[in-house]
């Protein structure tokens, strides 16, 4: 018993001062990576941005993953914005090489069908993009 009363002694306590040390540890925030509009440079998180990408195989699609393999190209989701790449050639200067008619065309069929199926999951009534 002798060694019980010696280990919860006051000689032996921790010092007071110990206890005014605490950190508060305040976690990290994620790191959210940021990309430029290729028409108006505005910059915003990557997810906010669509991705036009060039693949190995020469095709130019939408990429709605953003992991897709080959040069990409990160675009507003005004229309202003599409249409100013184009006419500006942005675009192409991105992407290193000529965008045809073809694949403006698709681009286009590509665009309305992913302006649709987000339109399609929003509820109505429910709350917008902008708000948390």
């Amino acid at each position: 018993m002798a060694t019980v009363a010696a280990a919860t002694s006051p000689a032996h306590a921790a010092p007071a001062h110990a206890a005014a040390k605490r950190v508060t540890v305040i976690p990290k925030s994620r790191h959210i990576p940021e990309r430029s509009c290729v028409a108006c440079g505005r910059k915003a998180a990557k997810g906010e941005l669509l991705r036009v990408v060039c693949t190995p195989a020469g095709a130019v699609a939408i990429d709605r993953t953003g992991r897709q393999n080959g040069r990409g190209a990160y675009l507003c989701r005004q229309a202003g914005c599409w249409e100013k790449a184009l006419t500006r050639r942005s675009l192409e200067r991105t992407l290193r090489r000529p965008v045809s008619d073809a694949d403006v065309n698709l681009l286009k069929q590509n665009l309305i069908e992913t302006f649709a199926s987000a339109a399609a999951n929003r509820t109505p009534g429910g709350p917008g993009p902008d708000t948390a």
